[in-house]
């Protein structure tokens, strides 16, 4: 049996939302793709509103630093000390190649720090690859939330 994976994307530039939406229906039909468009939305999807049995808690998160003036950091930080949130995988895909954001990035844990390659070609490649990756060959647990 394949098991629906669930995706969170917190990002809020719009080319890099359609790319990602688009590799991901190319990519495999058994990922169900939720998206932030910025920081109110994500806090508000993963603290506010809650995730039910309809609406799934993400396995994978991708969080791009620079929503809402910089506050992905805020975010993270967030997420890794929410006890039901901090197991799940979050992956820093960001157009920041700042090093006190790389640092503070792992200071909270985060899995990966990945900067957004400037084309387009390399962009694509580089999430197929991370798709890949995180679906085929890392063993993420199923979660079973009460």
């Amino acid at each position: 049996m394949i098991r629906r994976t669930e995706i969170l994307l917190i990002d809020d530039d719009p080319e890099d939302i359609m790319l990602f939406t688009n590799l991901i229906e190319e990519f495999d039909s058994h990922i169900n793709l939720k998206i932030a468009q910025n920081y109110v939305d994500a806090v508000d999807l993963l603290f506010q509103k809650h995730f039910d049995e309809i609406q799934s808690k993400p396995h994978i998160i991708l969080l791009e630093l620079t929503i809402s003036n910089h506050k992905g950091i805020q975010l993270l930080k967030s997420i890794k000390e929410h006890s039901e949130y901090r197991k799940i995988p979050v992956l820093v895909v960001t157009k920041s190649n700042n090093s006190h954001d790389i640092w503070n990035s792992y200071d909270y844990n985060v899995n990966a720090y990945i900067q957004k390659p400037k084309s387009k070609e390399r962009y694509l490649s580089l999430i197929s690859i991370m798709l890949k990756f995180w679906m085929e060959m890392v063993s993420i647990p199923d979660y079973t939330w009460s």
